[in-house]
C-alpha cells in the first residue's frame, strides 16, 4: 500500500499529473459555470422536459404554458370519457361531471426550476408527465356517480331448484356496488387521460351462503326426494312417487 501511494505522489508531482490535475480543475469551474448560467437563463421558467397532459410545456413560463395548454384541456373537458363499471361500459363528460382545470394546483403539480444539478441534467434526455389539477362541483359529481350507480349487479341468492324431482344448488352470486369515493378519486385525477377508466367496484355479498345451500340440499331436499311418499287415509293408502 505504502509503494502505492508514492506512485501516486509520483505521478501528481509529475509533468503529466499537473497537467491532469489542470484539467480536472478547469472541467469542474466549467460545469459549475455551466450550471450556474442555466439556473439563471431558465429562471421563471417551468422545468424542462415537463408535460402536462401529454402537451410539452418545460422551459415556458406558465402565461406561454396556460396558453397553450388552455384550448387542449378545453376540448378535454368536454370530451365524453369512456368508464368501465364492471362488465359495463358508460360514458362520463367531464364537465358534466363538475370537473374543471384548476390551474393554480395544476402549477403546484409542476413545481419550480430544480437547484439540484443531477436533476437539471437528467431533464435533457428524460420526460416528466404531470396530470392538470382539478375544480370539482361536489353536487353535479354526485349526481354523475349515482347516474353510474344504475349499472351495479345484485346479488343472486342462493337456493334449491328441482329439474323434474331432482334437486339442483343455486350458488349464490355476490353483487358489485361502484366504490363511489375511489371511484370520484379516480375521475378527478384521470380526467384528461382519454383512455377508459375502470372505476373500482366492491362486492355485495348474498345473504345465503354457499355452505346453508349445500347444507339444505344435503339435509333437507334430497332426501325429500330419496323415496315414495305414502299418505294414509281413511280410503286406505296412496303411494307418490317423487316425480
Amino acid at each position: 500500500m505504502t509503494g502505492g501511494i508514492a506512485r501516486v505522489r509520483q505521478f501528481l508531482t509529475s509533468k503529466t499529473g499537473r497537467r491532469a490535475g489542470i484539467a480536472a480543475g478547469v472541467l469542474v469551474a466549467a460545469s459549475g459555470v455551466g450550471y450556474l448560467v442555466d439556473l439563471s437563463l431558465t429562471s421563471g421558467q417551468l422545468p424542462r422536459g415537463t408535460q402536462v397532459a401529454g402537451v410539452d410545456v418545460g422551459g415556458q413560463d406558465r402565461a406561454a404554458a396556460r396558453a397553450r395548454l388552455e384550448p387542449v384541456l378545453d376540448r378535454r373537458v368536454a370530451r365524453p370519457l369512456a368508464v368501465r363499471t364492471g362488465d359495463t361500459t358508460a360514458s362520463v363528460t367531464p364537465r358534466t361531471a363538475g370537473i374543471g382545470v384548476d390551474w393554480d394546483g395544476t402549477w403546484e403539480r409542476v413545481g419550480g426550476q430544480p437547484v439540484n444539478p443531477f436533476t437539471r441534467l437528467a431533464s435533457f434526455f428524460t420526460t416528466r408527465r404531470v396530470e392538470p389539477a382539478a375544480t370539482v362541483d361536489t353536487a353535479a359529481m354526485d349526481r354523475q356517480l349515482e347516474a353510474l350507480r344504475a349499472n351495479d349487479r345484485r346479488p343472486v341468492e342462493g337456493g334449491i331448484a328441482f329439474q323434474g324431482a331432482q334437486p339442483v344448488a343455486v350458488r349464490p352470486v355476490p353483487g358489485l356496488t361502484l366504490d363511489v369515493a375511489a371511484a370520484r378519486s379516480l375521475l378527478t385525477e384521470n380526467w384528461s387521460d382519454g383512455s377508459t377508466l375502470e372505476l373500482p367496484m366492491v362486492q355485495t355479498p348474498a345473504k345465503v351462503s354457499a355452505d346453508s345451500v349445500d347444507r339444505t340440499l344435503q339435509l333437507v331436499a334430497e332426501p325429500a326426494v330419496r323415496a315414495p311418499i305414502t299418505f294414509s287415509g281413511q280410503g286406505g293408502d296412496a303411494t307418490v312417487e317423487p316425480e
